[in-house]
C-alpha cells in the first residue's frame, strides 16, 4: 500500500483525527521506492522501534475505543481464554459507551442513511 492509498484510507476514516494522521505518517514513512529488504532493515533500528511502539499504542487505544463504542470486549469475543469476557464479548455484548458511539459509529449510520435511536444516559 503506497502513501497515497494510506492517506485516502485515513481521510475516509476521519482524517481530522490526530491519531489517524500520525498513523498515516508512520505507515507512509517507508517511501514507495524502498523494497521490502530495506524496510525490514530499517525496522530493526531503535528509531523505528520507537515509531512502532507509538503505532502500537495508537492502535491499542483505537481498538479499546472502538470496542467500547460497539459494546464489545477488546478481544471482540474472539478469545475463549479472555479473562474479561471468556470469548463472549462480541459487539453488543454490553452497553456501548455513548460518547464513543457518537464519535465512531453514528457518522457511519448517517453515511448509510440509518437513523440511530437515542442512547439512554449512563446508568
Amino acid at each position: 500500500m503506497d502513501e497515497t492509498n494510506i492517506r485516502q484510507l485515513v481521510a475516509q476514516l476521519g482524517g481530522d483525527q490526530p491519531n489517524l494522521e500520525l498513523l498515516s505518517q508512520l505507515l507512509g514513512s517507508r517511501g514507495a521506492d524502498q523494497d521490502e529488504d530495506d524496510f525490514e532493515q530499517e525496522a530493526v533500528g531503535s528509531r523505528n522501534r520507537d515509531a512502532q511502539d507509538r503505532a502500537y499504542e495508537i492502535l491499542r487505544k483505537l481498538n479499546k475505543e472502538l470496542s467500547a463504542a460497539c459494546g464489545a470486549c477488546t478481544c471482540w469475543g474472539r478469545h475463549k481464554g479472555c479473562s474479561r469476557c471468556h470469548g463472549e464479548g462480541q459487539p453488543g455484548h454490553s452497553d456501548p459507551d455513548p460518547a464513543l458511539f457518537r464519535e465512531y459509529i453514528e457518522p457511519v449510520l448517517w453515511r448509510i442513511g440509518l437513523v440511530r435511536t437515542d442512547l439512554q444516559p449512563n446508568k
